[in-house]
This record gives C-alpha cells, structure tokens and sequence, in this order.
C-alpha cells in the first residue's frame, strides 16, 4: 500500500515537471494544434507533426510555390462572392471579402452563416485558424470575429495570410451543444 501511494506521488510529480517543461497552455513551447491554441504573436508550428507554439519564422526547407504559382495550384477554390462551404450542419457563404479574391496580408470576410435547413446561426463562437498545410503552421495573427446586425452575418477581420502559397482557412462553429468545422482553401500570390 505504502509502495502504491509513492508510485502516485511521484507519477504525479513527473506530470507537474512535464507540463512546466512544456511550457503553460499558449506560451512560447506550449504544445498546439490549432493557430487559436496559442498567445497573440505566436503560431502552432506543426513542422515535426506535434505543433509548439512559436514565434513566425521563415524555413528555408518550405516548399516553393508550385512553377505557374497560384494558377498552377490545383488545391484552392476559386473565389467568387457567395462562395459556398458546408460542415456536418453549418453552411458558411461569403458576402464580401476586401481585398477579392482573398491576397497576402490582412483580409476581412463577411460570411452569413446558416443551419442546414437554411436558417441563420446567430449567437455563435468562431474560430478562424488560417494554416499553411505545405509549410506546416498557421499565422500569428489572431481573427476577431464580430456578429454584423444582419442575422447569421459576421465579420471575420484580420485573416492574416501572410505568405504566399496554398492557405487552408478552418471556421470552427460552435453553438450551446454542437460544434462544426468548415475549410476554405485560398492560394496567395507573392
């Protein structure tokens, strides 16, 4: 009994020093897997598969864009105001994008979001993560998202694609019982 309890107490002090070597939840080192998991100014670098939160760098390793850039990039939807992108129940549609199509830097969406039967999704929490699937991070600039008056509008602003290349932009949905996920993917000329 008394050899159960020390093999507790020291399990437990080992996770204490884990999770201090890790750094806490959204700091420098911390570990992520979503650009929201971490601080403002940080990203969730996902290079070796686990992601950590870290400050935006350059890689010489990252691939280039494919010869032709984004006219070559089979990947990225075209954009065209009242673009559609469906989850499991949400369907998001933009109703403006500045600058359009989306390009590197800061872009403001306005999307109106509804249920599946078409009706508005209002009082929702969104979470924008812009990632970079070919570099493997995301960017360190978080999105505010404000709701816009007209039911199930919002604004999404900054949607910060810093880089060019292919960006894969997750809108996570969540209302009081249920969560969705909806993926645009944009590619960004230099």
């Amino acid at each position: 009994m008394l050899r159960t309890a020390r093999a507790r107490t020291a399990a437990a002090f080992l996770l204490v020093l884990d999770a201090a070597a890790c750094g806490a939840s959204g700091e420098l080192g911390a570990p992520c897997e979503l650009g929201s998991d971490c601080d403002d100014g940080l990203l969730c670098d996902r290079h070796a598969a686990r992601g950590s939160c870290q400050p935006p760098h350059e890689d010489a390793n990252e691939p280039p864009l494919p010869t032709g850039g984004c006219a070559a990039e089979t990947r990225a939807q075209q954009y065209e105001l009242g673009l559609e992108g469906d989850g499991a129940w949400a369907r998001v549609r933009f109703v403006d994008a500045m600058p359009a199509p989306p390009r590197r830097g800061d872009n403001v969406w306005v999307v109106d979001i509804h249920d599946d039967a078409g009706m508005p999704l209002d009082d929702l929490e969104i979470l924008v993560d812009p990632y970079m699937p070919d570099h493997a991070h995301g960017t360190a600039i978080r999105c505010e998202v404000t709701p816009e008056g007209t039911p199930g509008r919002y604004r999404l602003e900054p949607v910060n694609l810093f880089m060019p290349g292919l960006w894969q932009v997750t809108l996570t949905v969540r209302d009081e019982v249920d969560e969705d996920a909806i993926v645009f993917s944009f590619c960004v000329d230099a």
